[in-house]
């Protein structure tokens, strides 16, 4: 069974500003976006690629991350707007499969790589975050009525 970690996300605006997101767990990890969705997916971005990084230089991944109590009761709660949750399966935790397919389509992925692996997992990796991020839209959507109703009148 694959580890699954979720880490809060502390989501701030100040008045003439765009959303900010910073993560207790990971001092620094920050990012912005002009809109919830935004800094919602430009937050999963920033935490996926630091605990990438920090996978890939052998730093250890916070095993026990804060809970909603406890980033509450942060620095980074000040100014709070709301939460989100990203979730984290650590990089270097892989497990072997066995795939079968046609054999035409993976000629064709030779094609366009020595590393099969790699490909594969790249490539899922592009898909389900547009999946993600499609699924983001629609639950802010679902969230917040009021929105759709903005973007319809605006256009």
């Amino acid at each position: 069974m694959v580890r699954k970690m979720h880490f809060i996300g502390v989501i701030h605006k100040d008045v003439d500003s765009d959303y900010g997101i910073s993560f207790p767990d990971f001092p620094g990890c920050i990012s912005a976006g002009s809109t919830l969705q935004e800094v919602i997916e430009m937050g999963r971005e920033a935490v996926h690629g630091l605990v990438e990084i920090m996978d890939e230089e052998g730093e250890t991944i916070p095993e026990n991350p804060l809970t909603l109590d406890q980033v509450m009761k942060h620095a980074y709660a000040d100014g709070l707007v709301t939460t989100c949750v990203i979730e984290v399966i650590p990089p270097s935790e892989k497990v072997d499969i066995r795939l079968s397919i046609p054999l035409v389509l993976l000629n064709r992925i030779d094609k366009f790589t020595d590393d099969r692996n790699t490909w594969f997992t790249e490539t899922a990796i592009q898909h389900l975050d547009e999946i993600e991020k499609e699924k983001s839209r629609l639950e802010l959507d679902d969230t917040f009525p009021e929105r759709s109703r903005m973007i319809s009148l605006e256009d």
